[in-house]
């Protein structure tokens, strides 16, 4: 049994009103209990996202893999594995490091299928990237939907920890199918574009590139509104823009 922490004598009760304090105290007490050490707790806290850790436990999973395990296990070479990490923007872990979980695990058998598939690395790690910009503005959206949909003013610590987690586990199951969905939604109207416009995908074997037309806007001012506006408000501009576009 894990030794008891005595989070007052830790400073992390400092400065709270008896409710805050007893919130607090809960909260802190719940995820001690759960297995998260004094020095996550501490930093969690110091970054303002100790409310959040329950939510970033589950959808990190618990760490039981090291890198070169999680490639002997997959078949994946660990120097395939960084790469598309690195192309989807997550951090290197050392190859020693305890830090990826069974998710990441399946996520590199999937890749060997892929790369069993006849698929290059390259062009793995180009769609990869592709995913990781949707994947961030879908994160960024859903974010901001969660707080404003299950956020309230008047919300303990506890309690707003406890209700985001608690949403979260039970719409997780519903993202992958969601996402899945609208994929094949899309890859079927590209096909169909594809063909109406005469297009022949034999022709385009070996292709080494296909030209496309990038355009960009200089916005005078929006500089100094991204820094007046919160994230949020400036996400919503930008999404503006680009359905303009």
């Amino acid at each position: 049994m894990a030794e008891r922490i005595d989070f007052e004598a830790e400073g992390m009760l400092e400065g709270l009103g008896e409710d805050e304090r007893r919130s607090r105290l809960a909260l802190l007490e719940r995820l001690a209990a759960d297995g998260v050490g004094l020095d996550e707790l501490r930093s969690s806290l110091e970054d303002g996202r100790l409310a959040m850790l329950p939510v970033e436990r589950l959808l990190a999973g618990e760490p039981i893999y090291t890198p070169l395990e999680v490639a002997e296990l997959s078949g994946v070479p660990v120097e395939v594995l960084e790469r598309q990490w690195r192309s989807v923007g997550i951090a290197i872990p050392d190859r020693d490091e305890v830090s990826l979980s069974r998710g990441d695990l399946e996520a590199a058998h999937r890749q060997r299928a892929f790369l069993d598939s006849g698929l290059a690395p390259d062009s793995i790690a180009e769609l990869g990237r592709t995913v990781a910009v949707a994947m961030s503005q879908f994160a960024a959206a859903s974010r901001q939907i969660m707080a404003s949909s299950f956020a309230s003013p008047d919300d303990s610590e506890s309690d707003l920890s406890e209700r985001i987690y608690e949403q979260t586990r039970a719409l997780m199951p519903l993202v992958g199918p969601t996402l899945d969905y609208v994929y094949r939604l899309h890859l079927r109207e590209q096909l169909r574009h594809e063909a109406f416009a005469g297009g022949d995908l034999r022709e385009r074997a070996g292709a080494a590139a296909e030209t496309v037309t990038v355009a960009f806007a200089d916005l005078v001012g929006f500089t100094e509104l991204g820094e007046e506006l919160a994230p949020e408000e400036l996400g919503r501009v930008t999404g503006r823009l680009e359905e303009l576009a």
